[in-house]
């Protein structure tokens, strides 16, 4: 969590608008009204050279 924080500390964004607010969510793997599962960087790697 501290390193999401840290992350999105680091845009721009904050110097030029102080109402810039940050939320931290999970990221979502499956929705639960479909049953979709979210493709994974794993399920991707034979494409990557």
């Amino acid at each position: 969590m501290e390193d999401a924080l840290k992350i999105a500390k680091e845009n721009p964004e904050f110097e030029f608008v102080p109402s810039a607010t940050i939320e931290i969510r999970p990221i979502k793997t499956k929705e639960i009204d479909t049953g979709f599962i979210y493709p994974t960087k794993q399920q991707y790697a034979f494409f990557e050279k």
